[in-house]
């Protein structure tokens, strides 16, 4: 269960829901009103806004500025991108759908998510997973199993799917 956010935020923060960005409503130390409030968390892959000594995600402050509800356990960035707080690009998940909207890791040395040799790179294995069960493919040839991926991938975790 994640801390609820407290209802006196919507004196504090503006959110537009165009760009994006949360601006202080107040003047706070040396930020102006009207100035950003959003920073980039430590690992830059978020953003962030601190209020009272608490750390609040950025996108979960959105949501809740823009629904004026309790944002969900999980948010999801559609298009991948952790900085991008556009209320288009915000959509309520389970951890497993937004696990899904990972793309391949900078480790891949296919460059395809879920493709990955063995046996020395002779042989490639495919692997799509959804809610604990696994399915795996095998071919010598890694762009028939990259063609296998993004249909499974597809059918699968439908608009969550990323390639």
């Amino acid at each position: 269960m994640t801390k609820e956010i407290g209802p006196e935020l919507h004196e504090i923060f503006a959110y537009d829901a165009e760009t994006g960005d949360l601006r202080w409503l107040v003047s706070r130390g040396k930020a102006a009103a009207g100035s950003l409030a959003n920073s980039p968390t430590y690992d830059g892959r978020y953003y962030k806004a601190t209020y009272k000594g608490t750390v609040l995600l950025a996108h979960r402050l959105a949501w809740y500025l823009h629904t004026g509800e309790q944002p969900p356990d999980v948010i999801d960035h559609a298009d991948g991108d952790g900085r991008n707080n556009r209320w288009n690009n915000l959509r309520a998940a389970s951890s497993s759908s937004n696990q899904c909207n990972i793309g391949a890791t900078a480790k891949s040395t296919s460059g395809i998510k879920g493709v990955f040799p063995i046996r020395g790179g002779k042989l490639w294995r495919a692997e799509v997973c959804v809610n604990g069960v696994r399915y795996q493919k095998h071919s010598a040839d890694p762009l028939k199993l990259e063609a296998w991926v993004k249909s499974k991938r597809e059918s699968l975790h439908g608009e969550f799917a990323r390639h």
